[in-house]
């Protein structure tokens, strides 16, 4: 799909959840006869034209059932065209198509007072943005929407599928300056229904698209929830407990209460658990060593002073911890078991599961997928230690060894997904079993899918707008911009 048609199909049709592969299809139509201009054309055209635009291909039967499935919508005109051949004339019958005047009124009216334009003007307005200009945002937005949707596109279509496919753009090209991330987290952030519901529309359309691809109703994904069981990283976890920033544990919570109201079965297992462990060890003990048993001046000050890599997670939620009631600024041990314990009544909600250690029970392959993500993360560029490594091979190898023990095959009948926010970990896996169901999964991916098929509140829509937010590099006076955020 071309980048601008997803934002465009959107505003024009005003398209909500079709449900039926027919209809699905008709929005596509009607968008191609919009644009010509009051002309009627054939189904051939119309059939060029989808492919063009949407890089889909449908058979005339297919259109021509789709364009009947709803009346008062497309108009059939019959046409005649005369021919002479050999000097005898010949008259054909040919049938072609256009919007009615009433649908092409409802558009233009849709396509002059959009609700982009409507949302933006009021985003701008509340939050006095100054710069870049309205239009220049609607560009990086729509690039941004476009690249959410092409990713989310692949890994459902692997989910139907059980193969990769990409649409012809490369996602990998879309890149943001950390000024635009800042701007998209900060809009993907304001508290708008109106603006919720959109960017919700926009990007979790990709499901109706994968529909079209594979030619199926939404009645394929009816059972797609059960019997499922969702294991969740470290990453997710700390999220849960607002260690990474509020709204983050917002989405993250919202999205495990639909699971959970799906009778979906979270769980995490001991590996896990170890890693969340050593993980706040070793910040807290990075506090100690840095503070040298002295009160924080500040955060600012930190920052200026500290690695400019440095995980600021930890740090933020120490300084508001000093400030508790019946705390010590110096008791490191104390503050290690208040993490502690806010996991901890986290993790009551789900199940434990002790799995083996395949560094001992199959160590050439082991040895050999620790190698495989280490080089994989060293290409990114991302940042990694032996130790969280370990236990990500170990999580990604029951998964996978559990997929093949079931013997699944599909959507359908592979129950255990591993829930992690760690893209180069969702990356390497597609690498390691290509063209399969992939192990690894964003919660942002089966979040979509959730709210498409189970029923979506205001608070929904919000919840799903915090999971967008991109990542970026602080800039603020003098500090380093290399610090993530």
């Amino acid at each position: 799909m071309r980048e601008n048609e997803i934002l465009r199909l959107l505003i024009i049709t005003k398209a909500g959840q079709a449900s039926t592969f027919k209809s699905n299809l008709l929005k596509m139509i009607t968008i191609v006869l919009y644009d010509s201009e009051d002309m009627a054309i054939s189904i051939d055209d119309i059939r060029k034209q989808i492919q063009d635009k949407y890089e889909l291909e449908f058979s005339n039967e297919e259109i021509l059932a789709s364009i009947n499935s709803k009346n008062g919508v497309i108009e059939e005109i019959n046409q005649t065209e005369t021919t002479n051949y050999a000097g005898k004339v010949y008259q054909k019958n040919i049938c072609k198509y256009k919007l009615s005047e009433r649908t092409i009124r409802k558009y233009k009216e849709n396509e002059e007072f959009n609700d982009i334009d409507r949302i933006i003007s009021n985003f701008y307005e509340t939050n006095h943005i100054d710069s870049p200009t309205k239009e220049e945002f609607v560009v990086i937005l729509n690039k941004y929407l476009y690249y959410k949707f092409n990713s989310d596109y692949e890994t459902l279509l692997q989910f139907v599928q059980g193969k990769i496919a990409k649409l012809n753009d490369s996602i990998e090209s879309y890149e943001f300056s950390e000024e635009e991330k800042l701007l998209l987290n900060k809009f993907m952030n304001w508290d708008n229904k109106e603006k919720n519901e959109f960017i919700f529309l926009a990007i979790s359309y990709c499901v109706e698209y994968c529909m079209l691809t594979v030619k199926k109703d939404f009645s394929c994904f009816q059972d797609v929830f059960s019997g499922k069981t969702f294991y969740l990283d470290a990453n997710v976890i700390f999220r849960l407990a607002g260690i990474n920033n509020e709204e983050r544990r917002i989405a993250t919570d919202a999205f495990i209460k639909k699971c959970l109201a799906q009778n979906i079965k979270i769980k995490y297992t001991n590996f896990t658990y170890k890693e969340i462990n050593d993980t706040i060890k070793k910040s807290v003990d990075g506090i100690k060593m840095l503070t040298r048993n002295s009160q924080m001046v500040s955060i600012e000050n930190y920052k200026r002073y500290s690695n400019p890599y440095a995980n600021m997670d930890f740090i933020m939620l120490y300084s508001k911890w000093c400030k508790l009631p019946g705390t010590k600024y110096n008791d490191y041990e104390a503050f290690r078991k208040y993490i502690m314990h806010s996991i901890d009544l986290i993790l009551r909600r789900f199940t434990r599961e002790d799995i083996i250690n395949y560094e001992i029970t199959n160590k050439g392959m082991f040895v050999s997928l620790i190698e495989s993500l280490k080089n994989y993360k060293t290409n990114s560029g991302a940042k990694w230690n032996d130790n969280s490594i370990a236990i990500d091979v170990n999580n990604y190898y029951h998964l996978f060894n559990l997929r093949k023990r079931n013997n699944g095959s599909s959507y359908m009948d592979i129950s255990d997904y591993l829930i992690s926010t760690d893209l180069n970990l969702i990356e390497w896996g597609k690498t390691v079993l290509p063209c399969t169901i992939p192990v690894a999964v964003l919660p942002s991916v089966w979040h979509s899918l959730l709210l498409k098929f189970t029923g979506r509140t205001s608070d929904d829509y919000k919840a799903f707008n915090l999971f967008m937010n991109l990542r970026y590099h602080v800039d603020s006076g003098n500090f380093d911009k290399r610090r993530p955020h």
